[in-house]
């Protein structure tokens, strides 16, 4: 006998909306191509948050754990995005990445050298807390009252602490927590 009931299959979860984000390079521009609003964000929350090994071709022997810095802002700040509409945007996250070569063809180059140089990047983010990917995440309260996310970040910049150099002499880069 055939049931009159619909058959019930699985769906598959919903897919979370595509979260925006803004990079930039601050080794290279300083604090000139950061928006005034990012930079005058209000500071809340401070999390320094160790992540798992970044895994790069170049880096077959292995890196240690990665060390970041995320700024949490009281208040969202909205900003425009080059893939559309404004993100409202609630956190920056800081890490020091190594300028990995490219050959001609556009393939990773391995040949790194006993140095490589890094760039501090910052990520403006759509989200609060720590990482998701963190392994172990310590949280701060900012120390200043009405503490700014450039004046978080000046201190870093006048100081020369966006120059950096990772220690790639045994084919794994070393260096990730140093600038922290």
């Amino acid at each position: 006998m055939a049931s009159i009931m619909p058959e019930l299959r699985p769906q598959p979860p919903p897919q979370a909306p595509a979260r925006a984000s803004l990079d930039f390079n601050i080794t290279r521009n300083g604090l000139t191509n950061m928006p005034r609003e990012l930079l005058g964000g209000f500071v809340s929350k401070l999390y320094m948050e160790f992540l798992p090994p970044w895994e790069a071709q170049q880096f077959a022997g292995g890196s240690p754990n990665r060390v970041i810095l995320k700024f949490d802002f009281e208040l969202p700040i909205i900003l425009p995005t080059p893939a559309g509409p404004d993100g409202a945007f609630q956190s920056v996250r800081m890490a020091m990445l190594p300028n990995l070569p490219v050959n001609p063809d556009g393939s990773d180059n391995t040949d790194l050298g006993p140095y490589t140089t890094g760039h501090l990047c910052a990520m403006a983010l759509e989200r609060l807390g720590p990482s998701p990917q963190s392994i172990r995440a310590l949280e701060f309260a900012p120390l200043v009252p009405m503490l700014t996310f450039e004046n978080a970040l000046r201190p870093i910049v006048e100081r020369g602490l966006h120059l950096f150099e990772f220690d790639t002499s045994d084919g794994s880069a070393h260096g990730y927590r140093d600038f922290v």
